[in-house]
């Protein structure tokens, strides 16, 4: 099967505006949603009571959770043993 050949831009006008498309610009546009911004903070740090292994996966106790935390977040963690960025795959209130 041959490939398509293009012999013309696609182009279309509307309200008296030419739209052409090419290959570094694309009509899609993407709205992009943040609940940081303007502020971009982090919240208040959390102290980790224990650590304990829970069949492979590390469970973290908190002393006392200031943050709001759900299935699928990213947070940082450090303390002796764990130390980088980890998703939260459970949460137990």
């Amino acid at each position: 099967m041959a490939l398509p050949t293009l012999d013309t831009r696609p182009e279309k006008t509307v309200n008296n505006f030419l739209s052409r498309c090419n290959a570094i610009s694309t009509p899609l546009q993407y709205k992009i949603d943040n609940t940081k911004w303007p502020v971009n903070t982090d919240d208040a740090a959390d102290t980790v009571n224990s650590v304990t292994d829970d069949n492979g996966f590390a469970k973290f106790v908190l002393a006392a959770a200031t943050a709001t935390y759900e299935i699928g977040l990213s947070v940082k963690v450090v303390t002796t043993n764990y130390n980088g960025i980890f998703k939260i795959i459970y949460y137990n209130l």
